[in-house]
């Protein structure tokens, strides 16, 4: 059987739930992780045994420098940081040929580094970025009952969930339910004391963002400082859903309840892989629908973020 060739690029948290989830792929893979951190290497095998990869029929390697990697590649997975991540895929990009791509999102802190991401990634066949609600069969279900209801508006809110680095998401999420694009943001509600996140070097923000779609549609994005749980509301003609990810369940206009969960990303990735590689597509949304989202998304941040640190920074530090 001829074998795949895919590589994880980033060994952190992210990567090592990405080398896990491979463990279950059908297809006989000859898996590569790079990551020029030794110590992130070390744990990524650890995790790669626990789930059962010494026992699985793949193959892996785990290197510290890109020169060692393989000049062909099927699968490529950025799952670096967005302050390295358009160097990292231009210098994948220049040295091996990769057929298909996914990104992991915040995608880039600057426009100059999204059109360079576009530009690096050209030549292949296609490139999806890891917003991943559109993947699961709960948010998938959800989808077809709200659209059968008109749906105007989303509001996402809660406590300490992340607004600066998880909106993408949310903003994704308001094109899939809405079936609408994303015009405008506005990010005039914003906080303008940013703190540091829980990843060293990068911020996150709390307060509300507006989002404008095609039709008149809106996304409301609210994040306090809270330990209050983040809910999603999506109003339609019939009334009200409200979705508690926390416990899955989500509640329809009508009191009925629909069941269900976010997968883990071990969980997601070999069905991902296996659809990437077998039909040379899936379900995450293009690279250019998520650039679509995230110019509109960094063009409002920035100008926040130089207005209240009276500064005039054209990237934005948040990953």
């Amino acid at each position: 059987m001829k074998s795949n060739t895919v590589l994880i690029c980033g060994a952190g948290q992210l990567g090592s739930r990405y080398l896990q989830g491979l463990v279950q792929c059908s297809s006989l893979l000859s898996i590569w992780v790079s990551d020029p951190s030794d110590t992130s290497l070390i744990r990524a095998g650890e995790r790669w045994k626990e789930a059962g990869g010494r026992e699985s029929k793949h193959s892996l390697k785990l290197v510290n420098s890109i020169a060692i990697l393989p000049k062909k590649m099927d699968l490529v997975i950025v799952a670096t940081s967005a302050d390295v991540r358009a160097d990292v895929v231009e210098t994948l990009a220049s040295s091996i040929k990769i057929r298909c791509w996914v990104l992991e999102k915040v995608l880039a802190q600057s426009k100059k580094d999204l059109d360079r991401l576009i530009q690096a990634t050209a030549a292949s066949e296609a490139v999806w970025v890891n917003m991943v609600r559109r993947m699961l069969p709960w948010y998938q279900k959800l989808a077809v009952m709200i659209s059968q209801q008109n749906p105007t508006d989303i509001r996402i809110y809660g406590g300490n969930w992340g607004l600066a680095c998880n909106s993408v998401h949310f903003l994704d999420l308001g094109a899939y339910f809405l079936n609408e694009t994303l015009i405008s943001i506005d990010a005039k509600w914003l906080k303008c004391n940013w703190h540091s996140s829980k990843r060293a070097g990068f911020f996150e923000v709390n307060g509300v963002l507006r989002a404008k779609y095609t039709e008149n549609k809106w996304a409301t994005l609210e994040c306090i400082e809270s330990q209050e749980i983040m809910m999603i509301e999506v109003k339609t003609s019939e009334g009200i859903w409200q979705i508690n990810e926390s416990n899955g369940e989500a509640i329809a206009p009508d009191g009925q309840s629909i069941s269900g969960r976010l997968e883990n990303q071990s969980e997601i990735t070999a069905r991902l892989v296996e659809s990437i590689l077998n039909t040379g597509n899936c379900e995450l949304p293009g690279l250019d629908h998520a650039i679509a989202l995230h110019k509109p998304f960094l063009n409002a941040l920035i100008e926040h973020w130089n207005k209240s640190q009276n500064r005039v920074d054209t990237i934005l530090p948040i990953t």
